[in-house]
């Protein structure tokens, strides 16, 4: 919607040169790293050969990676569920060979999924709860930053194999670290979170800021690494939604701040020009 960063980019770029600049929004809802490095190699560059692809990210790396005892680089709970499923396709049980009919009318089976479902329903689609009952060592967050960089690393390659360039913007999130003034509701937003998904306060924060802390500091100097995370450090206003989802203003405010870097630093400078189709009102969604 016009709501988005990537909207409102759009709308800046094309502010400056009219009907030039056309902006995809390619994100994906729980995404880490990894995954946006499959989504790179695997969907973005051969489907829009695009001339410039950045990233927005950091929070759900920091999230995931500081919040479960089976995290190892490049995984996250969702990987997990898949492989169970994938197993048990492939080793089935032995009841597997049941004839349908009986399995259709069986009260057992559909006992037993009405209670997976009232499960499920308990926490969205499946996803394992994190388990962590005291914050992640050291350890285990540098393991994250470093898996974060390595990632971008791989996808900055990808992108110069392909032509074009690559730009890491380190996203701003809701902790004090990060924005010492919370407002009442970002703080309200933030406590209720942890409660709910954590089911404990102080294990999630914990994570999440020394990850911020040392992804920031790996990240100085880095080139086509822009931190943003501290955008909203002594504003006002309410930039989030949630615990972590931008507002309509906090979008506009990274949108006009990585405009700027992308003009500044010379980004734009890979564009060609677009297809009249393209430029169309009707175009495809990511």
């Amino acid at each position: 919607n016009h709501e988005t960063i990537a909207a409102q980019l759009e709308n800046i770029l094309n502010a400056r040169k009219p009907g030039a600049f056309w902006v995809v929004n390619a994100g994906y809802h729980g995404h880490v790293s990894y995954q946006q490095l499959g989504v790179l190699a695997g969907q973005i560059v051969p489907r829009f050969k695009p001339d410039l692809v950045i990233a927005l990210d950091g929070r759900n790396d920091g999230a995931v990676g500081t919040a479960y005892k089976a995290w190892r680089p490049n995984w996250n709970p969702y990987y997990d569920l898949v492989e169970a499923g994938v197993n048990r396709m492939r080793n089935p049980p032995l009841w597997a060979g049941v004839p349908g009919w009986m399995m259709r009318h069986s009260a057992f089976v559909k006992v037993a999924a009405a209670a997976r479902s009232r499960v499920t329903e308990e926490f969205p689609e499946g996803l394992a709860r994190p388990d962590l009952t005291e914050p992640a060592s050291d350890a285990v967050v540098d393991s994250v930053v470093a898996s974060y960089f390595a990632n971008h690393a791989a996808a900055a390659a990808t992108a110069r194999e392909h032509g074009f360039p690559y730009a890491v913007f380190f996203q701003p999130t809701v902790i004090e670290t990060l924005r010492p003034k919370l407002t009442a509701f970002e703080t309200a937003e933030l406590e209720g979170f942890e409660k709910r998904i954590y089911r404990r306060t102080g294990i999630f924060r914990s994570g999440l800021e020394r990850f911020y802390a040392k992804a920031s500091a790996r990240g100085r100097g880095k080139s086509g690494f822009y931190d943003l995370s501290r955008l909203f450090e002594k504003g006002d206003g309410e930039p989030y939604v949630d615990s972590c989802h931008y507002s309509k203003d906090g979008s506009r405010l990274l949108a006009e701040k990585i405009a700027a870097v992308l003009i500044k630093d010379g980004l734009l400078a890979n564009q060609r020009a677009m297809p009249a189709a393209t430029r169309s009102p009707a175009r495809p969604s990511p």
